[in-house]
């Protein structure tokens, strides 16, 4: 990401992180700004040098939910826990199960508060796919955004998206 494109920025936030977080450490804390970090299923939590790390135990989903062990919440929710409703952001995140659900239950206000963001995407379904790219692309230009033909494959299939917001 190209700091020009995010700067000021208040916090980040960084989906779906495992063991490590490469692009929190890599891109967000040089930038002096506290990283949210999510994962529900490795409680492992990543550190680095220099950054602000603050991470929890819980995911993305349309709803707030328990599924076993697991802590599930809405993005907007997440946000507005952490105080960052309104505030400048950058999101990564990968989206390959509720994540879908929630993305499409964001409201475009919260969507416009983003600066910029990195998906990382498993296509489940076109439509879902099509509704999606369809709400971000009210607020923002879509950039590195593959073509996407014929049939879902039964077996997964990643896509990169990055967007940013218009000017102006």
């Amino acid at each position: 990401m190209c700091e020009n494109l995010i700067e000021p920025l208040d916090a980040a936030y960084s989906y779906g992180v495992g063991s490590n977080d490469d692009w929190g450490c890599e891109t967000v804390a040089p930038l002096h700004v506290p990283v949210h970090q999510y994962d529900c299923f490795d409680p492992a939590r990543p550190t680095c040098d220099g950054g602000t790390f603050a991470f929890q135990q819980r995911m993305c989903r349309q709803s707030q939910r328990l599924y076993g062990s697991h802590v599930f919440d809405t993005m907007e929710n997440q946000i507005s826990k952490n105080g960052d409703t309104g505030r400048r952001l950058i999101i990564k995140m990968d989206i390959e199960g509720g994540e879908w659900n929630s993305l499409l239950a964001a409201p475009d206000e919260l969507l416009a508060s983003i600066l910029r963001s990195r998906w990382r995407c498993t296509a489940s379904t076109i439509r879902r796919l099509s509704r999606c790219f369809r709400k971000l692309k009210r607020n923002f230009y879509l950039v590195n955004l593959p073509s996407i033909t014929g049939r879902v494959r039964r077996k997964p299939r990643r896509y990169q998206h990055g967007r940013i917001r218009p000017t102006g």
